[in-house]
């Protein structure tokens, strides 16, 4: 069976840190900010946004599934019960959920002010759907990435390869789903299941690492994507 590495070696120190992560968070931080500006559509197009600041979000999945499969090998986490216990899941779940929610009141007190605007019929559908305007989707996205994301890393502990067929499958099944039954937008939008492979991807990269530095893998990987991307948006 092919195990991932870090089953094939002395666990990890509290201490591993891997910098470029920080950096390239960063970078997505700003490629956010630049999407969410007034660019128009022919703009975009002509600044080839789809090859760099439209990458911000998945960059950030691929960053999230390495550095929780970084967390949950340095405390040793080999069950549900472990993920989801208070020391564990708590800390995980109130970093996102208390900023979540004092914005959302923020701006359920703002908009309380337009006369077009009523908080009460609207507060379910504003939490579930993150609130309103660009980028309110990310939240439930990641309250849904933290109650699936055990299931995936679990799976691929036990077995990576049928783990990575299932999330594949399930991703591109999700895809085919939402496009023939006419699903809405909104509901595609605020779905972490389309961001199942990019999580996987993180995981891939956390386990095998040291051997993909070594192989041209990461290069047909970047060359495969440039050529769906033109192919896609040009």
């Amino acid at each position: 069976m092919l195990l991932p590495a870090s089953a094939e070696t002395s666990p990890l120190k509290t201490s591993v840190r891997f910098d470029v992560l920080d950096i390239l968070k960063a970078i997505c931080a700003v490629f956010v900010i630049i999407a969410h500006t007034s660019f128009t559509v022919a703009q975009r197009k002509h600044f080839y946004f789809s090859l760099h600041v439209d990458m911000a979000v998945p960059i950030f999945m691929i960053i999230m599934g390495f550095t929780f499969t970084l967390s949950a090998e340095k405390r040793g986490l080999s069950s549900l019960t472990d993920w989801f216990s208070k020391e564990n899941f708590g800390p995980k779940f109130s970093r996102i959920f208390l900023p979540y929610l004092t914005a959302l009141i923020l701006e359920g007190i703002y908009f309380a002010t337009q006369q077009s605007f009523s908080p009460m019929s609207r507060l379910l559908y504003l939490f579930i759907n993150g609130g309103l305007g660009p980028g309110s989707y990310y939240v439930p996205v990641l309250v849904q990435f933290l109650l699936i994301f055990p299931l995936i890393f679990l799976f691929f502990k036990h077995s990576p390869i049928k783990c990575a067929t299932a999330v594949l499958a399930a991703n591109f099944l999700f895809e085919i789903l939402c496009r023939s039954m006419n699903l809405s937008a909104e509901f595609y939008r605020i779905s972490f299941l389309r961001y199942l492979t990019f999580i996987l991807l993180g995981m891939i990269l956390f386990f095998y690492r040291e051997k993909l530095q070594n192989t041209f893998i990461p290069v047909i990987c970047l060359l495969g994507g440039l050529i769906y991307l033109i192919n896609i948006n040009y």
